[in-house]
């Protein structure tokens, strides 16, 4: 089962790294996005737009290299819970607003299936952080985890969560293309 955990914690590895690196370039943007959720004071929304991509890449970074895996998991699923809770505070105020998960440049709009795919990311994190999937790990390479899956093994995991994390985001982005398409010719008909 280290297997499943460890590419969970790749994936997540991932992800959390690619939307980090995607909110720094535009963080004038993600402030704003911040700012719409109307959940805190101006400052406040500053200071938390400056710091989800920061938290974002130091969670991602540790959890690619295994160094404090369990601590980098549970603050991961911290963070999500945290995100979950505003954007669910807005569906319920009705509010239709983008999310502010990735870049900027291309909005995706809060949803309940938003919230699903935020639960399902944070019980991936918590997971992580109570099996602590050693593999490929600086977490072994200083004896503070036993690690049971071979390191041919692991290389094969980490090479599959990237394809499965590339090949749901082209599924991902291939499918929010085609609503577009589908909305610009129902409109211009």
């Amino acid at each position: 089962m280290e297997e499943v955990a460890l590419g969970i914690r790749f994936a997540l590895a991932e992800l959390f790294l690619l939307a980090g690196l995607s909110k720094l370039p535009r963080l004038p943007e993600f402030e704003q996005a911040v700012r719409r959720y109307e959940l805190l004071p101006e400052a406040a929304s500053r200071r938390v737009a400056r710091a989800v991509p920061v938290v974002e890449l130091v969670t991602g970074t540790l959890l690619a290299v295994g160094f404090g895996i369990t601590v980098a998991a549970v603050a991961l699923a911290a963070a999500l819970a945290a995100f979950t809770v505003a954007i669910s505070i807005n569906l319920i105020r009705g509010r239709d607003i983008d999310c502010g998960c990735f870049s900027a440049t291309a909005p995706r709009r809060i949803t309940w299936r938003t919230v699903g795919r935020n639960i399902i990311f944070a019980a991936g994190a918590l997971y992580v952080a109570v099996a602590h999937p050693a593999g490929l790990s600086l977490d072994a390479a200083f004896g503070w985890a036993e690690v049971t899956t071979s390191a041919d093994a692991a290389v094969a995991v980490l090479i599959s969560a990237t394809v499965g994390v590339a090949a749901a985001g082209l599924l991902l982005n291939a499918a929010r293309l085609h609503r577009l398409v589908v909305r610009a010719n129902g409109a211009s008909v």
